[in-house]
């Protein structure tokens, strides 16, 4: 098995004060990681070992919890690298045969494991690419508008290509409202459904891909208000948000999604459409998630970050 978590998993004496998605994460990881088999015996003996629990059946009924949780992850991302059962998880390959969701499993260990490194520009890129993907694959139209190394005419030339794509014409006086930092206004891709003619009044959201531990601070980006100063937009466009996060606990999806006020993808919605026979992922895309995943699923695995089954 994986690393015991450094987060999320706390002391649990009369109430449950871990977090579900956290076990469900490091489950997923160590089955699919290791190419193990992970029992709920295997887990309960992990959360008495450790002393996060001390009462064997107040600890079964933390993990029937999260078997309820890794059921429905199975079910609505359509996750075909496990198989769930009523007595364990079995991985169904290795992990390279589902690179997507390998990568954004691997993204929330990174957090909850803190195996970290200094590769946020190539993991957001990254990110930004497969919601890409994702949103194309469920018959949206996409352009990547984040900002890169290519991207060096910087926001003023990109106000110009949005507006061209979008075929919606630029605000009155674009230079009094471009701001003085942000290179791309805190906007990742924007992502519409087009009709046969070009005017307006269609569906259009403007998209941060958040794939890092504070996504939580982006929220409220990018902001809809700046953008409707630089391009006059004759229907406004709404928010767009994707994670490679699970939130399946509904009160916290509920809340999420009331502060975006748009779309709302975490993991679940995000490798649905690229799972299965039918992937859709591009050779390109699917060799450069290998290649960050190889050294960062290593080190994952090591000896030193792995715990013995008990």
């Amino acid at each position: 098995m994986l690393r015991i978590p450094s987060k999320g998993l706390q002391n649990s004496v009369n109430r449950h004060n871990c977090r579900t998605d956290v076990l469900s994460d490091w489950i997923e990881g160590s089955a699919l990681f290791t190419q193990t088999r992970i029992s709920k015996v295997d887990v309960l003996d992990m959360l008495l070992e450790e002393q996060v629990y001390r009462n064997e059946d107040f600890a079964w009924e933390f993990i029937l919890n999260v078997w309820d949780d890794l059921r429905y992850r199975v079910k609505h991302g359509k996750n075909c690298a496990l198989r769930i059962d009523l007595d364990g998880v079995t991985p169904e390959g290795h992990w390279e045969k589902f690179p997507a969701y390998s990568f954004c499993l691997a993204l929330a260990l990174r957090d909850w494991c803190s195996c970290g490194d200094n590769s946020h520009h190539e993991q957001g890129e990254l990110f930004e690419r497969l919601t890409e993907c994702s949103l194309v694959a469920r018959g949206w139209r996409s352009k990547r508008t984040g900002w890169a190394s290519k991207n060096a005419a910087g926001l003023p030339r990109l106000v110009e290509e949005i507006s061209s794509h979008i075929k919606e014409p630029l605000g009155g006086n674009i230079e009094e409202w471009l701001p003085s930092r942000g290179k791309d206004a805190g906007l990742d891709l924007i992502c519409d459904q087009l009709f046969s003619d070009d005017r307006g009044g269609r569906p259009l959201y403007f998209f941060q891909c958040a794939s890092g531990r504070q996504w939580k601070d982006k929220t409220n980006t990018p902001d809809l208000q700046l953008w409707a100063k630089l391009i006059d937009f004759s229907n406004s466009p709404l928010r767009g948000f994707s994670l490679p996060y699970v939130l399946s606990e509904r009160r916290e999806f509920r809340r999420v999604a009331n502060s975006i006020n748009g779309i709302l993808i975490d993991r679940l919605r995000l490798i649905a459409p690229l799972a299965g026979d039918s992937n859709q992922v591009p050779s390109e895309l699917e060799s450069d998630l290998k290649n960050w995943l190889t050294p960062r699923i290593e080190a994952l695995t090591s000896e030193s970050h792995v715990n013995q089954i008990y």
